[in-house]
């Protein structure tokens, strides 16, 4: 089975649990889809998910900590220039962005419709760890306007990746939307 992400997982049935919730949420949102739903889609009963994680919000929060997993590895410690880090930072980032596309959807829908206190607390800490990072290395590279420099490249990052998520046949669209959103990135606001 092929996964993105540091999927901590080692029962076959509980990451495709995982899966097919992840992409029933993205596809239904959080709220109209059932533990029943999970269950069908994966060919399992209702009972197996309550064991691997007791509620459906407990589901929805695995999904949000293994995005939280997979953003947390994209720091790069191997180079000194600043303006180096950053570039790799904020590439690194958008192609965890593509690569968790599903995710990303399901933490932007959780803004407008929180799950719960819970998720919208880890959903947060997890934006401001990722906004801090960005803010140390574009501040050693010497760039203003920190805030809006990191809203205008993640903010069109999240758009063009909630659009990849919503559509059919995102492989295509993802690795031509990845490349393109890496150039345009890189020299529009990458530049000094």
């Amino acid at each position: 089975m092929n996964l993105k992400g540091p999927w901590k997982i080692v029962d076959s049935n509980k990451t495709q649990i995982l899966l097919t919730a992840q992409k029933l949420f993205s596809e239904k949102g959080y709220r109209n889809t059932s533990i029943r739903d999970i269950a069908d889609r994966v060919g399992t009963n209702c009972s197996m998910i309550n064991y691997h994680f007791k509620t459906k919000e407990n589901l929805y929060i695995q999904i949000i900590e293994n995005l939280w997993s997979s953003l947390d590895h994209i720091s790069s410690d191997n180079e000194t220039d600043a303006n180096v880090l950053l570039k790799d930072f904020v590439f690194k980032s958008i192609e965890a962005a593509f690569h968790n596309a599903q995710p990303i959807q399901l933490c932007l829908e959780n803004k407008i419709f929180p799950v719960s206190e819970k998720t919208d607390s880890i959903i947060k800490k997890m934006t401001e760890k990722h906004f801090s990072h960005f803010k140390i290395l574009a501040e050693k590279a010497k760039y203003s306007h920190i805030k809006f420099l990191y809203t205008s490249i993640f903010a069109l990052t999240i758009d063009i990746v909630s659009q990849i998520a919503k559509s059919a046949d995102s492989s295509k669209d993802s690795r031509d939307g990845l490349e393109e959103l890496l150039r345009y990135v890189e020299t529009t606001f990458l530049v000094q």
